[in-house]
C-alpha cells in the first residue's frame, strides 16, 4: 500500500505567484487596450458617418442647407456644391432625393440628386471661426 503524501502550499509563496500573475495580466491588458484606441477611435468615426448618412437619407437636410454632392455619370462626375430646395423621401422603388440649385441668378440649375450622393457643406472658415 502506497501512503498519501500531501503537499503543504506555503501561503506566502502562493500569494507572491498570484501577485506575480495579476501583475502580468494587468500589464497586458493595459497594452490591449493602447491597440484598441485607434479601432475605437475608427468605428465612433464609422458611427457619426452613419448617423449623418442617416439624416441626409431618411429624414432630409432642411431646405436652404449648402450641401456638396457627386453629379454626372462615370467619367464625368463631378463634385458641386448647391443649395438645398427640396427633399423627397424614398417612395416605393424611388430612393430618397433632393433637389438642389445651383448656379445663382439666370445662370441658376436645378438638379434633382439621389440622397446617398449628398454630404452637408463643411462650414466656411469664416464661420468656423466665429
Amino acid at each position: 500500500m502506497t501512503e498519501a503524501t500531501t503537499k503543504t502550499i506555503d501561503p506566502m509563496k502562493l500569494a507572491a505567484r498570484l501577485l506575480a500573475e495579476q501583475t502580468k495580466l494587468t500589464a497586458r491588458l493595459a497594452e490591449i487596450a493602447t491597440e484598441l484606441e485607434p479601432l475605437t477611435a475608427i468605428v465612433e468615426a464609422a458611427k457619426a458617418e452613419q448617423a449623418a448618412r442617416a439624416r441626409v437619407e431618411v429624414t432630409g437636410l432642411d431646405a436652404f442647407t449648402t450641401v456638396e454632392f457627386d453629379f454626372g455619370r462615370k467619367d464625368n462626375r463631378k463634385t458641386q456644391n448647391g443649395t438645398v430646395v427640396a427633399f423627397a423621401p424614398a417612395q416605393d422603388k424611388l430612393p430618397a432625393r433632393y433637389k438642389i440649385e445651383v448656379g445663382v441668378g439666370f445662370d441658376a440649375q436645378m438638379l434633382v440628386v439621389p440622397a446617398r450622393d449628398v454630404r452637408e457643406a463643411a462650414p466656411a472658415q469664416d464661420e468656423a471661426a466665429s
